[in-house]
């Protein structure tokens, strides 16, 4: 009787231990279906944006910004050494480069961060000396 007591819990607590599994498993589901966090299929969706080349022209930066991503980039801010600046819009297709002109009286010889801004809050920075 006392074997087969044993032999009894060990079966329940397998049993147990299954059910838990099976709700943790459950609750992993529901958890990544309801956009909690993306597992593998986010990769996918991440913006991925280069400076490519800054060219400095009178009162102005031409800057030129390659998407390595398979999203679309929009550019809802531009920043040079930290302070917003004025420019033309910019989206930039997948696997594509664009352009945008940002109003700015540069010096020659001066160093420049100048950072894009994802409309999703991304940065992508980028360091030039000006000629």
């Amino acid at each position: 009787m006392a074997m087969m007591s044993e032999l009894t819990r060990k079966v329940v607590g397998g049993i147990i231990i299954a059910i838990g599994l099976v709700f943790l498993g459950l609750g992993f589901y529901a958890f990544v279906e309801l956009g909690r966090i993306d597992v593998g299929a986010g990769w996918d969706k991440l913006e991925s944006l280069t400076i490519i080349e800054v060219k400095f022209g009178a009162g102005n930066l031409n800057v030129t910004a390659r998407n390595n991503g398979k999203v679309p980039v929009t550019v809802s801010e531009v920043m040079v050494n930290d302070v917003n600046q004025t420019f033309m819009m910019l989206t930039v297709p997948p696997h594509e480069q664009g352009a945008t002109i940002i109003s700015y009286f540069w010096t020659s010889g001066s160093q420049y961060k100048i950072e894009l801004l994802s409309s999703k809050g991304n940065y992508f920075p980028y360091h030039a000396v000006a000629p």
